[in-house]
């Protein structure tokens, strides 16, 4: 996958993009846990306080949810 590449090298957009693939399953059904994996990963590069927030908001939402990220309901709270 070429985006990958890219994040093995540091580029965020590279993180969020792998992240949106997972998520919506572009590459079958949706995983929320590998995409969980790749946002977690994206948050601790990206410094925009925003951009960020609105990855918690959805990471809580799926927590919250049990959407695919079952065990942690705590988390989203």
């Amino acid at each position: 996958m070429l985006f990958r590449s890219s994040a093995r090298s540091g580029d965020t957009d590279a993180f969020l993009r792998i992240a949106e693939i997972y998520e919506k399953g572009q590459l079958g059904q949706p995983d929320y846990g590998r995409a969980l994996e790749w946002y977690e990963a994206a948050v601790q590069k990206i410094k925009d306080t925003e951009t960020r927030a609105e990855i918690y908001k959805k990471i809580g939402g799926w927590c919250v949810q049990g959407q695919g990220v079952t065990g942690h309901r705590q988390r989203g709270l």
